[in-house]
């Protein structure tokens, strides 16, 4: 049986997580306090270190919440073709990306960026590696490790979109989601 999460809590992290974000679009990072979350979130600072350790543990769930949401992330479980989910799923990245240009910049902006660009990885491993582990398990592929491609594919999405972005957007949209998804051999 699921755990019931009181209303409480869940009204709490979804106004911490709306903070953060909306901060991102304006501040760098590191110029984000916790203090300053919580006064807009109107969440008291002991009730923010109830849920989150620091404002990193924050982003990371941020994270989470906004991919999760993605219509390609809820087939995973139910999918027979995982390429096409993989397809849709380089277009929810490619689409999220675009339409919060302000909170990517921040993070490729902040001095934090490693730190930042870490919390991402590691939040995403935890649902999409068993993803990559069972279909490698599905299409009997061996020899290659889940995480290396994981980070490949991970890293190339986010490199090709810091490209487009700092390139001031030579294809457009569409047409860089196309590109991504033929350099994985998507179709």
């Amino acid at each position: 049986m699921a755990e019931k999460t009181d209303l409480r809590v869940i009204k709490t992290k979804k106004a911490l997580v709306e903070t953060m974000m909306e901060s991102l679009g304006k501040k760098r990072f590191e110029d984000i306090t916790v203090q300053d979350l919580c006064d807009k979130a109107m969440v008291r600072r002991a009730t923010f270190y109830t849920h989150f350790a620091d404002k990193y543990e924050l982003l990371g769930y941020s994270v989470r919440s906004q991919y999760v949401k993605f219509p390609s992330y809820a087939q995973f479980e139910t999918a027979s073709n995982t390429e096409d989910i993989y397809r849709y799923l380089v277009k929810d990245a490619v689409d999220f990306l675009a339409d919060n240009l302000a909170i990517f910049r921040s993070v490729v902006n902040s001095q934090a960026t490693q730190i930042i660009l870490n919390t991402i990885r590691n939040e995403m491993e935890q649902d999409f590696l068993p993803l990559i582990e069972e279909s490698m398990r599905a299409n009997d592929i061996h020899g290659l490790s889940p995480q290396f491609i994981f980070n490949f594919y991970l890293h190339g999405i986010f490199g090709s979109f810091l490209w487009w972005m700092r390139e001031d957007y030579p294809l457009t949209k569409e047409e860089l989601v196309l590109q991504i998804q033929s350099m994985l051999h998507i179709r």
